[in-house]
């Protein structure tokens, strides 16, 4: 039964407290019953700072909890994050977190496709007593027009670093972007501009 399966991530299936930074999944794919993200499966008043996952992240039947980058969160802050994997699964789906409770999310996009669903979010997919601020999700991509947090945008907007520099992002230390042909990167990530 795909129940026995959940907190499942490629890199943290469970992180308790503690700090995941500098993080990355590229690529590949994850599938699992429940609770199940691209990078963390489930946080506990823990915080995901400067990562992203490119990965596929699957809910199998009746599967909720399902996000790009994470599953679930509770009282977990996540910021300077983002996710471009495709997300599926069938309630309380989302682009970058599936499930947020009484968390914070600050300086993050997602930008991967979104299936139908019961709470399908493009950014997150269900959320209670969390706080969004500064965070994206493309409209496009995702192929969703609603999300409990963040705001839509258009992905040549999501190209632009004027779009993030408005709302506050830092392009000294943590971003970069090839403005006009990619969405941002973490800095760490050194990728050159083609």
């Amino acid at each position: 039964s795909g129940s026995r399966f959940r907190r499942v991530a490629p890199l943290i299936g469970q992180q308790v407290e503690g700090t995941v930074e500098d993080c990355r999944v590229e690529g590949g794919s994850v599938s699992a019953g429940h609770t199940v993200g691209g990078l963390v499966g489930v946080c506990y008043a823990g915080v995901v700072r400067k990562c992203y996952s490119t990965c596929s992240v699957r809910g199998w039947t009746d599967a909720e909890d399902i996000g790009g980058l994470l599953g679930r969160g509770e009282r977990c802050n996540v910021n300077n994050c983002y996710a471009q994997g495709t997300v599926r699964g069938n309630k309380s789906l989302g682009g970058l977190i599936g499930r947020m409770v009484q968390g914070t999310v600050s300086h993050c996009y997602a930008a991967g496709a979104v299936s139908s669903g019961t709470d399908a979010g493009g950014f997150v997919g269900l959320a209670t007593k969390t706080l969004a601020s500064a965070c994206f999700w493309d409209l496009q991509a995702t192929g969703r027009t609603t999300s409990m947090a963040g705001t839509g945008a258009k992905t040549e907007d999501l190209y632009k670093a004027a779009t993030f520099i408005n709302a506050g992002w830092d392009f000294v230390d943590t971003w970069t972007i090839c403005e006009g042909t990619d969405y941002p990167r973490l800095k760490w990530e050194n990728r050159p501009c083609p």
